[in-house]
């Protein structure tokens, strides 16, 4: 499939996706500086959103944009958790942590 194609490539659908590829960069900038991605809602708020955003999309508890399987491989080449609860995420952080 054509879409599908250009997904995997990264291509630019239009200003979600500049903003989440902007947002993705400010993660794996936090992750290289902190070596994790345990982002607090005081320690950064709009990532921590973002993050949230990411898991809902995920899930399907929100349906809009839809994320592309590009996004989704992207995320999980920084180990990103997709849990909605945070005791399962601090647990895959641990865990995570302690494999690197």
């Amino acid at each position: 499939d054509q879409i599908e194609l250009l997904d995997k490539i990264g291509f630019p659908w239009g200003t979600n996706n500049a903003e989440w590829t902007g947002m993705y960069r400010e993660l794996t900038e936090y992750h290289n500086d902190k070596g994790h991605l345990r982002v607090g809602q005081d320690d950064n708020s709009n990532l921590y959103d973002w993050m949230d955003a990411q898991r809902k999309r995920y899930h399907g508890i929100v349906k809009k944009p839809i994320m592309t399987d590009n996004q989704i491989e992207k995320l999980e080449e920084v180990s990103f958790c997709w849990s909605l609860d945070g005791k399962e995420r601090a647990w895959h952080e641990k865990y995570t942590e302690a494999v690197e």
